[in-house]
Formats: structure tokens, sequence, C-alpha cells
């Protein structure tokens, strides 16, 4: 689908049980391009339900602005539920503005709200531009960047990896597990469960790394509150010999007049923040009393087994449709009954990892 747009007073326009799958989205040129596994742009006054992108890849290319996600590019006051995208999105080149997430790449409009969607797929970004603005590269597994304020993230999760990294040309580095950048927007209820990798070579200007396993940056009195990040590892490699270069968190890199309560992490989780831009030697945070907001309680596999955890201490079970069951007391995590026809040959998504530990 290409863009969907109801602008024209008292008009909606409402999509349910779509998709696209087994195919790829791949574009590239001098223009700025919006790509999604299902719509480049969803506009004002759309709701979708019950959707889904099965592309094998979103790979957007050498264009002048980038905006590449799974299943939108872009989203302007729109209205989602119970959607999903299963592609991986890939970017890169010396665009101006280079925005991916492994759902979509930005709002940017404000009243957007998506809830009861995932992310499965992995999202790695590669910029080489002159980026100037403060999300002008922002990578997320969910979503890239709200551009604007008044934008919602409710009930949604990732299972893919963030890789982020900017070997030449000045600007920063945002990269969050679910959004990379968010400005007065609200997080909540919300997990990740992967790695989240941001790297940034020599520049001469701008030279910041911003990585957390939920949002890299928050600006303008973001929140960001009973979210879950349970992946292994946040690195925030690079940005020369500065240590104020690289804010790297379990929850949140950076948050400016911003805030987060009731987060959990993973009490194992290795956090990276190293000058060298090269080497790849994580350690865990120290787990002392007092840990700031920014890395959440910490929790350990058991606790994050345990079902009270999810469905008392986090609210997910009463409000999300996409747990599908239980394996033990560890939730298993489905969305429509679209898995139950068989178009999806991954499988049902469950929490990577704890039930081994």
């Amino acid at each position: 689908m290409g863009d969907s747009d109801a602008t024209t007073a008292g008009s909606s326009i409402e999509i349910t049980d779509c998709y696209y799958e087994y195919g790829s989205i791949t574009a590239s040129g001098s223009v700025t391009i919006d790509g999604g596994g299902f719509s480049g742009r969803i506009g004002p006054n759309t709701t979708l339900t019950g959707c889904y992108s099965n592309a094998s890849i979103v790979s957007i290319t050498n264009s002048a602005i980038i905006y590449a996600g799974g299943f939108v590019g872009i989203l302007n006051g729109a209205t989602l539920s119970n959607c999903y995208s299963l592609s991986d999105v890939y970017a890169s080149g010396a665009a101006d503005r280079m925005i991916a997430g492994g759902f979509a790449s930005s709002m940017w409009t404000s009243s957007s709200t998506v809830s009861a969607c995932y992310a499965a797929g992995e999202v790695t970004a590669i910029s080489t531009g002159a980026i100037t603005e403060v999300y002008g590269f922002s990578v997320g597994g969910f979503l890239g960047a709200t551009i604007v304020t008044g934008n919602n993230i409710n009930n949604c999760y990732v299972l893919g990896a963030v890789t982020a990294e900017k070997p030449s040309g000045d600007g920063s580095v945002n990269a969050g597990g679910i959004a990379g950048y968010i400005t007065g927007s609200t997080v909540s209820k919300c997990f990740f469960n992967n790695t989240v990798t941001a790297i940034r070579h020599t520049a001469s200007t701008d030279p910041v790394i911003h990585a957390g396993g939920i949002v890299g940056r928050m600006d303008g009195s973001s929140t960001v509150n009973t979210s879950a990040a349970t992946g292994a590892s946040v690195t925030a490699m690079g940005g020369g010999a500065a240590s104020s270069n690289r804010n790297a968190g379990r929850i949140w890199g950076t948050a400016n007049s911003s805030s987060g309560s009731g987060n959990y992490a993973l009490m194992t989780m290795l956090i990276e923040e190293d000058p060298s831009d090269t080497t790849y030697t994580p350690a865990p945070r120290p787990t002392v009393p007092g840990l700031t907001v920014r890395d959440g309680e910490d929790a350990s596999a058991s606790t994050l087994r345990n079902q009270g955890t999810w469905t008392s201490a986090l609210g997910f079970n009463s409000i999300n449709s996409w747990i599908t069951g239980y394996n033990g007391a560890t939730p298993i995590y489905g969305t429509l009954p679209l898995w139950e026809f068989g178009r999806i040959s991954r499988g049902y998504p469950t929490i990577i990892g704890l039930g081994e530990q």
C-alpha cells in the first residue's frame, strides 16, 4: 500500500486484516523516501487493525532523506492496534536525515497512537551523512523517532537486534530497543528483548551517542513507564575521548526534562561505554543501592519468568490481546487470528533466553 490520508473534514479511513508477505521492499535515489513493509505513509484519521508485514527486508539506501520502517515509513496522526512486522530493516548512505524503526520510522504529527503491536525483525542503519537535527539519525527496534510531541506507544514489544553506526559525517547517534528518539511522547508497558549497539566513529561536530534498552534519547517531558528491557546488552562505542559523549542505560541513554518509573531491566544485562570504536568488551552495570532510574529496577531471570511480574508489576496480561497463553510462567506473545492460518513460518515469538537461565 502506498500512502493513506483522510484529511477532509469528517472523513476517515479504516483498514482491517490486511497484509504483505514473502517479498522485499527496496528503494534508492536522490529524493526523500518513505519506505515500509506495509505502507510508506499512514495519514490523519486513519485506523489500522489486524494488519502485518512479512516482507523479507525493507531496504533503503543512498537517498537524500530516509524513513525506513518494517511496517510503515511515516505515521501522521494515525491509530494502529494489533499489527506487527516480521521484516528486517536496513538503511544506509549519506542522507541528511536517516530514521529507521522495526515497526515504524517516525511519527510526524501529534496524536499517533500505536498499541498492542510488535516488531520481530532486526534493524540496522549506517549513516555517513551530515546530520544537523537532534533526531536526524535515530534508530529503534520499534520506532525510529517521534518528531513532534503528543504521540504514544503502548503495550508493544520488540524481538530484533538494533544496530546504529556512524562511520563518518557530523551528528549524534540515537539508538533504542523501542525508540531511538522521542520528544513530548510516551512509551508505556512495552518490552525489548535483544541487543542495542551504537557506534560513533571520529567526527568534528556532535559525536555524542545515546543508547538505551527502551529509548536512546528523550526530550520535552517524555515518559517511559512500566516497561522492561530483557536483552543481553546495550553498547555505546566511540565518540572520542570525552566520557560525556557516551550515554548508555538499561532503560534510556539520555533524558532531558523527561522521566520514567516502574521500569524493569534484566540485572545481568551488559552495558558498555567505550571510547574505542572497534573493540567490544561490555561489562555489567554495577548493582549498587541507588541505581539511577535510567537503568530501571533490577530483575533476575527468575523474576522475569514469574507470571506475576508481567501481570501485576507491569500490567501486561489484562491489557494486551497478544498474550496468547503461558509456557509455564512465561507469557507467550502472539497477535491475530492470522497466526492460526499458517501464513507465518517463524512461529509464535516468546521471551528469548529467559526460560533456559
